[in-house]
């Protein structure tokens, strides 16, 4: 009995992986081609993807838009993602990958946060993008701190005698 178990958790191990090697080779894709281009290549035709500070897009063209053109020599406007788990379904049709995200704009980095993708295999088999969801947790401005003004005494009332 228990070598059936054994087995069992390979081939969950086996699905999981093979899920975490298509978001990661998405991921790498966005840096050699642009996170335009991993969009279209990742998100079903219906796809959603919901940012906290942009929205919703929908659809694999739209949340292209997002995202940095190809990248240029010396380009530094990038996407980068890293997943950290996934789950699949019994069935092997639905899977889900959470990970670390960071986007950088002419070198700068200008968000960073986590994700979860919801994925679903197509006719081909192949794993396509449902649902992405992307949480900015970059952390604020530090505060502008104004000049002090010089301080002016408080007025004084006359004294009496």
């Amino acid at each position: 009995a228990l070598g059936g178990c054994a087995s069992m958790m390979r081939t969950e191990i086996s699905k999981e992986r093979l899920l975490l090697e298509a978001d990661r080779s998405m991921a790498q894709m966005a840096l050699e081609q642009g996170g335009a281009s991993a969009m279209r290549a990742m998100l079903a035709p219906a796809a959603s993807m919901l940012a906290r500070k942009e929205g919703e897009y929908v659809g694999a063209d739209q949340a292209a838009l997002a995202y940095p053109a190809p990248l240029q020599p010396g380009d530094q406007d990038i996407v980068y993602w890293s997943p950290e788990k996934a789950w699949v379904s019994a069935d092997e049709t639905l899977g889900v990958t959470t990970g670390r995200y960071v986007r950088t704009v002419r070198g700068v980095q200008r968000e960073q946060g986590r994700y979860s993708t919801v994925w679903r295999r197509n006719e081909t088999g192949r794993w396509m993008a449902e649902l992405a969801l992307l949480g900015d947790d970059t952390p604020p401005p530090p505060p502008i701190l104004l000049p002090s003004r010089p301080s002016t005494p408080a007025p004084t009332s006359p004294r009496k005698r």
